[in-house]
């Protein structure tokens, strides 16, 4: 009694705080107790209303993630096409790179092989530059030495013009002697003769012109040997002329080969220079692929952290309606324990004072106490469906995905079976025939067979026939086991069936389920606005990207612009070598080339150490590109990640 006493006290002062006066009656006090119970009531609903707006929002914010998780795949993808286009265009241009190299590696052993043939091994190995400092050099010895024999032949020309001539003279100096010796003798016989004969002295002019034709004689032969030599000495003077034309054809023939180096130099330059800008704009669009993943990362990460902090709100939220509606339910469980305290104090007061209305003031109250035992057994009736139905959806999902799991394992192994049991068939049917031909080979024989040899026919016809047997026997045996398997058959295509059917039925439930979350869904709606705020941030994005694409097209008309220009130079430098006289063969001449040629190997070994410069660009490129990969592999896992985190957050707010 003191205890309900003390209860009766402290449920006085609760509504005196509340605002009952001391002195109110009992029909008053279940007034103010009915007006409580009815604002708790429109509190609770207000509540319920809030819990469901902030379920739909909670639904809408999923749904936006959902979409977002969406645009991310999306994008991800793009980026993926655009790496693999990146990586072919690289692997496109390390081709390039290789052909270059390869013709490059030709024509130096061509020019190695012509070097070889020539005999000039010793420059085969070395360096273009040095190989054309050799030919210069070769070049310049030989003019040295064709001005060496021009000089010789000339000095000996002089030499054997004026020993002839001395010889001539001597002999003509003795002939003339001898003639005039004969003369004298001649002479002397005359006179000694006179008396003698008259015809002697007629003999006389005879000898005199004999001797005459001799000496005539004998200078044609030394004019003819003199002859002989000078025709020798012409002919050594063509062939050194040859020589020398074919020295000089062979220069020239060098320095064509020299002009084509440079050029395809120049040209490999160029296409070097081509590939570097390709590769300094794919580094920029690389650079600004990276940029743009760095904003996405940093939007996504504040993205998870705004619907993180919206979650924990919620979250907070809820707890705090859930704190509220325990609050409430202990001060309807206090109302109704008040109402219960002041029903039976005014039945003791309507005992006391004895009024005229005590089955009215008891009826009321049983009335009340009615409603508000019905209201509380409909919210533990809805509580407890709520429970149920969540219980049952996740056995669902449970079932669901056992059974699919199970599904696929029978349907793999119904799959390998029926495989292999065809496989079996068909060999059983090859068995078949070969045991029906070899059958058919018996009989024939079994029939060929003469009649001389009957004994052996009967011998053989018995073997046959046990073979024949043993192979009916097979074939019956193989013909059970084909039932069997086609039995077998039967039975998985039933079972097959019969979990198609379970199938069904669970499709049906999903189906059911699938119903039931769609009230779910409605709750990421709201998260569907954030994203197609990121997607106008996205598309601003590419938009930026469009623009810098633009430039790089412009850039590559300005270089296309420039290898014209390049073209054009090259042409106008051709036409001017080509306008330029020959060298002529002397020292000045050759003097005036060899600055040139000096000139031309240090361009060349210039353009050597711009193409060393450009393939160790090229390499920092390649290493440029393998990190750029590494860091793309590495954003792609974070997005991983990202998407656990968010199928995560996607279940547990569905729980």
């Amino acid at each position: 009694m003191d205890e309900a006493h003390w209860d009766l006290e402290d449920i006085f002062g609760k509504l005196k705080d509340e605002g009952l006066q001391s002195a109110a009656s009992a029909d008053e006090r279940l007034i103010f107790l009915w007006n409580l119970y009815q604002g708790i009531q429109t509190k609770l609903h207000t509540t319920r209303n809030e819990l469901e707006e902030l379920r739909q929002q909670q639904a809408e914010e999923m749904k936006e993630v959902e979409s977002y998780v969406a645009h991310i795949r999306s994008l991800t993808e793009e980026r993926e096409a655009l790496t693999t286009d990146f990586e072919k265009e690289n692997i496109q241009l390390r081709a390039e790179l290789a052909e270059m190299h390869n013709q490059q590696e030709s024509q130096l052993k061509e020019v190695e092989e012509m070097l070889d043939q020539e005999g000039l091994n010793d420059i085969a190995n070395s360096s273009p530059s040095e190989q054309v400092a050799y030919l210069l050099v070769e070049r310049a010895t030989l003019l040295e030495k064709l001005d060496m024999l021009e000089n010789q032949m000339d000095s000996h020309l002089e030499s054997l013009s004026s020993i002839n001539r001395q010889e001539e003279l001597e002999q003509i100096h003795k002939t003339l002697e001898e003639e005039l010796y004969q003369q004298r003798e001649t002479m002397k016989r005359t006179k000694e003769t006179l008396s003698k004969a008259q015809l002697f002295p007629v003999k006389n002019p005879w000898k005199k012109l004999f001797g005459i034709h001799k000496n005539a004689d004998k200078l044609s032969a030394d004019r003819s040997t003199f002859e002989e030599e000078v025709a020798k000495e012409k002919k050594k003077k063509e062939g050194l002329e040859r020589d020398l034309e074919e020295a000089s054809h062979r220069l020239q023939m060098a320095h064509d080969e020299i002009r084509k180096l440079t050029e395809e130099l120049l040209i490999k330059k160029k296409e070097i220079t081509e590939l570097e800008h390709i590769l300094q704009k794919k580094q920029q669009e690389n650079y600004g692929l990276r940029e743009e993943q760095k904003m996405v990362k940093e939007n996504d990460l504040l993205e998870l952290q705004k619907a993180k902090q919206h979650n924990s709100r919620l979250d907070k939220e809820i707890l705090a309606l859930r704190s509220r509606i325990k609050l409430l339910d202990s001060e309807r469980k206090k109302s109704s324990e008040e109402s219960e305290i002041s029903k039976s104090e005014s039945a003791e007061k309507s005992q006391h004072n004895q009024e005229k209305t005590p089955q009215d003031n008891t009826f009321l109250h049983k009335r009340y106490q009615l409603e508000i035992e019905e209201k509380e057994c409909q919210n533990k009736a809805l509580l407890h469906k709520l429970q149920k139905l969540q219980s049952k959806y996740d056995e669902t999902v449970e079932r669901n995905e056992e059974l699919e799991s199970i599904l696929g394992e029978t349907q793999n192994q119904t799959k390998e079976q029926i495989s292999y049991l065809e496989c079996e068939v068909e060999g059983l049917q090859r068995t078949i025939m070969n045991l029906e031909a070899q059958l058919t080979k018996l009989r024939e024989k079994s029939d060929a067979t003469g009649k001389d040899q009957v004994m052996e026919h009967h011998i053989k016809k018995g073997v046959d026939l046990q073979q024949s047997s043993s192979l009916t026997n097979e074939c019956k045996w193989l013909k059970e086991k084909q039932t069997s398997m086609s039995a077998m058959l039967l039975e998985k295509e039933q079972i097959c069936h019969q979990l198609e059917e379970k199938i069904e039925s669970l499709e049906n439930e999903m189906y059911a389920m699938s119903i039931a979350l769609a009230e779910s869904k409605k709750k990421s709606e709201i998260l569907q606005k954030k994203i197609n705020e990121g997607m106008g941030e996205n598309q601003k994005l590419w938009e930026e990207n469009i623009h810098l694409r633009q430039d790089v097209n412009t850039t590559r008309q300005e270089l296309q612009t420039k290898r014209e220009e390049n073209a054009r130079i090259k042409q106008e430098i051709l036409n001017m070598q080509e306008k330029v006289p020959r060298p002529q063969i002397c020292a000045d001449g050759a003097e005036e080339i060899v600055p040139n040629l000096l000139a031309g190997d240090t361009l060349i070994q210039q353009q050597h150490e711009e193409i060393r410069q450009l393939r160790q660009d090229l390499h920092r490129a390649q290493h440029l590109c393998s990190s750029a990969e590494k860091e793309l592999r590495y954003e792609r896992d974070k997005n991983l990640d990202i998407k656990k985190q968010h199928f995560c957050l996607e279940q547990a707010n569905t729980m």
